[in-house]
C-alpha cells in the first residue's frame, strides 16, 4: 500500500548514511527543509569553495544513497514513477509527473522527498529548466541531442504549414519522417512537444510560440486577431 510508505520519515532515515556536511548539501540542493533549493554557487559561498567542489560532494553523497535506497520501501514509490515515465516513452514533463504521482500518493508536502528519491534511480535523470525545454525527466540512455532534432522537426513541420496543426497531424507527420531516424514513436513525440518552450497548445491546435495569432504580445495584436474572427472592420 504506498499511500501507507511515509516518504519523507524514510528519506529522513536514508540521509543518517551521509556525513553532516553531505547531508546539509543534499538538503540545500533538494529544499528538504526549506522553500527554495540552493544553487551549487550559494552553497560553496557557504562552504568557500568552488561550485564544483559542491557538485562532487553531492555526487558522492547520491552514490552513498543509491548503494542503501534499494533496501527500503522507497524503492516501491520509485517504481511508480518510473513506471510513469516509462508509460510516456521515457520522456515526461515534469509537472505532468509530479500531477500523475499525486494522484497515487499524497505527495503534495513531500514533493521534494520524491525529486531525491528519483534521483537514486541511476536510470533516470532530471533536466531542470534550459533555453530550449522546460523541466522534465527522461530516460538515462535518451540521447538531449535526439530531443533537439525531433523539435527541430516539429518547428518545420509547424513553419511549412503556416498555421495552427492539430496534435494527432502534427505528431502523424513527424513520426513519419523521424520515426526510424530517431526511435520518434508517437507517445515519444507527444511527450516532447510538452516540455518544448517553442510550442503552444491553443484551443485550436497546436502553433509556435512566436505566432502573434496564437500568442498576441500587445493589446492591439488582441484587438486584431479579435476583430478578424469575428469578421468586423479593422480600421480602429
Amino acid at each position: 500500500n504506498l499511500v501507507a510508505v511515509p516518504l519523507k520519515e524514510l528519506m529522513e532515515k536514508l540521509l543518517i548514511v551521509l556525513s553532516e556536511k553531505e547531508k546539509n548539501i543534499i538538503k540545500r540542493r533538494f529544499a528538504l527543509d526549506r522553500k527554495e533549493h540552493e544553487t551549487l554557487a550559494k552553497i560553496g559561498n557557504r562552504y568557500h569553495v568552488t561550485r564544483e567542489r559542491i557538485r562532487q560532494i553531492q555526487n558522492s553523497a547520491i552514490r552513498k544513497l543509491q548503494r542503501h535506497v534499494m533496501h527500503t520501501p522507497i524503492s516501491k514509490i520509485n517504481s511508480v514513477g518510473k513506471k510513469i515515465i516509462m508509460e510516456h516513452a521515457g520522456l515526461i514533463l515534469e509537472k505532468t509527473l509530479y500531477e500523475l504521482m499525486g494522484k497515487k500518493l499524497p505527495l503534495t508536502s513531500e514533493m521534494q522527498y520524491f525529486t531525491l528519491s528519483l534521483e537514486l534511480d541511476n536510470t533516470l535523470v532530471k533536466i531542470g529548466n534550459t533555453a530550449q525545454f522546460l523541466p522534465y525527466w527522461k530516460m538515462t540512455n535518451i540521447p538531449v541531442e535526439r530531443l533537439m532534432k525531433i523539435s527541430e522537426m516539429a518547428k518545420k513541420e509547424l513553419e511549412k504549414s503556416a498555421k495552427v496543426m492539430t496534435e494527432t497531424e502534427l505528431i502523424k507527420k513527424i513520426a513519419n519522417k523521424g520515426e526510424k531516424e530517431y526511435d520518434a514513436n508517437e507517445t515519444f513525440i507527444a511527450s516532447l512537444l510538452r516540455i518544448d518552450k517553442k510550442i503552444l497548445f491553443t484551443e485550436k491546435g497546436i502553433g509556435l510560440k512566436n505566432w502573434r495569432e496564437i500568442n498576441p504580445r500587445a493589446i492591439r495584436d488582441k484587438i486584431f486577431f479579435l476583430l478578424r474572427e469575428l469578421k468586423k472592420p479593422m480600421h480602429f
